[in-house]
């Protein structure tokens, strides 16, 4: 009876093991690709010199070749003080937010992007943020 003790031990032991290490997998790849996306996204804007139409059409195809989760829930982008909120999650078809900032220097743009586990009825409730700022866009600049 002593041996039957351990070896069901051992398996919840191991079935344990590998649901963390499974998890721990599957948390890096959806960080990695929400980190992508808020990449691509500043970088986009950067490239524009703003978020405009051009830039979010641009968006919204790399995001769309890059697999990123479309918006399916009702999700929406929070108001922040001294940001104005340009895109909006529930206006977009892809779960982001953008907002501008003005500094003293010039503008620049706050971007958010999520993390998505796509696990049933819990899964709706375990979104991270994952956030980055763009370079200062200057405005105006002469020479």
């Amino acid at each position: 009876m002593k041996e039957a003790i351990g070896n069901s031990f051992l398996v919840t032991l191991a079935i344990v093991f590998l649901f963390l290490i499974m998890s721990l997998l599957v948390s890096s790849l959806s960080y990695s690709k929400a980190y992508k996306a808020k990449n691509k996204v500043v970088s986009v804007i950067e490239k524009y010199d703003g978020f405009n139409a051009d830039s979010e059409a641009e968006v919204n195809q790399d995001l769309f070749k890059m697999g990123y989760k479309t918006n399916t829930t009702s999700r929406r982008c929070k108001q922040i003080d001294n940001m104005t909120l340009l895109h909006d999650t529930e206006a977009g078809t892809y779960d982001y937010c953008v907002y501008e900032v003005t500094s003293t220097r010039g503008k620049y743009y706050h971007v958010v992007t999520y993390m998505h586990f796509d696990l049933p009825i819990i899964g709706q409730y375990l979104t991270f943020e994952v956030r980055g700022d763009s370079r200062v866009v200057y405005e105006g600049l002469v020479g």
